[in-house]
């Protein structure tokens, strides 16, 4: 059968590379989901947004439990 984006859940990221003195504006991410929501191209929307700081920490972390 023919699928369409509206019966698949999606995960959207971002990784934003400013520093960690910047905080996120969890206002804006809200208004971005319900934005995508709204657009109905996905049956459920998940949105998540890291700073590139964070990302690297987690990676390092993850990295050194794995050698």
């Amino acid at each position: 059968g023919n699928n369409s984006s509206d019966s698949f859940n999606v995960v959207l990221s971002a990784t934003l590379f400013h520093p960690m003195s910047e905080h996120i504006e969890a206002v804006k991410v809200g208004q971005k989901h319900t934005k995508v929501v709204n657009e109905g191209l996905f049956k459920k929307v998940f949105i998540m947004v890291i700073q590139k700081e964070t990302f690297d920490a987690v990676y390092n972390f993850l990295e050194s439990e794995g050698k």
